[in-house]
């Protein structure tokens, strides 16, 4: 049986020490971990530390050990998760005493680095491939660590369609940025302690590509026009509707 956790006067870890890795290897997941930086909280030694993996109601826990002694366990193999399953990590520090397991310290929402991903950098939205999706080619979905990319796994090689190829990126990703965009100022995610990690790493890109900042009204349509005019800098960043149009033109045989 899992022991459950009391909330009561947490603190959050800082999340620049931590440091996740997803090795996917065929069907099988592990990931590896390196924790840091606990000096300056003032924690007890004797608090123990955990590393939960999960996505939806699927989780998993791993005891690294104590403040004091810190111990990456041996198996670290992600089995109740299926094949392609966008995992997401929590780290807690929990007092050692009382039946309440108080929680001391926490980061929540946690990307891990992937093996196989070249830019060493967490995604702003995972790409989950699902069926049962009809005739729908893609949709935005939000899960517990935000919006997810679903894609419909009924025809090969649409991941790579999608995301690489100029014709589709110039339709589906513009559209993407909107709705999540919509959705975080509407719900006001960046207030929410539960959301706002993930919600200012989207405004936080946003700052990359449009020199106004998000409103403070979050009534629409000041939210709708602000979210149109990020989308219009997005579109002529990367310049979609040339690349959209040169992608209609026939190749000249050689």
């Amino acid at each position: 049986m899992i022991r459950r956790f009391n909330y009561t006067g947490r603190r959050k870890l800082p999340r620049e020490n931590i440091n996740l890795r997803l090795i996917r290897n065929g069907s099988a997941m592990t990931f590896s971990a390196e924790i840091n930086g606990f000096e300056s909280l003032d924690l007890p030694g004797s608090a123990q530390v955990f590393v939960e993996a999960y996505h939806q109601a699927t989780y998993m826990r791993f005891d690294f050990g104590t403040i004091a002694q810190l111990q990456i366990p041996p198996d670290r193999q992600l089995t109740a998760f299926y094949d392609g399953s966008p995992v997401n990590f929590r780290v807690k520090v929990v007092e050692a005493s009382g039946e309440a397991g108080r929680i001391l310290a926490v980061a929540d929402h946690l990307n891990p680095v992937r093996e196989d991903d070249d830019s060493k950098r967490d995604p702003l939205i995972p790409v989950r491939m699902v069926g049962g999706m009809g005739q729908e080619i893609w949709r935005v979905v939000w899960d517990a660590t935000g919006p997810v990319l679903e894609l419909n796994q009924e025809q090969a090689g649409i991941k790579e369609t999608i995301l690489q190829k100029h014709i589709f990126r110039s339709m589906v990703l513009p559209e993407v940025l909107r709705t999540v965009l919509t959705r975080i100022l509407m719900d006001e995610m960046d207030k929410d302690e539960e959301n706002a990690d993930r919600a200012k790493l989207w405004l936080k890109f946003v700052a990359t590509i449009h020199d106004e900042a998000e409103p403070d009204d979050r009534e629409s349509p000041t939210v709708d026009n602000w979210v149109n005019r990020v989308v219009q800098s997005f579109c002529s960043r990367h310049r979609f509707f040339d690349a959209w149009r040169t992608a209609q033109q026939p190749q000249e045989n050689i």
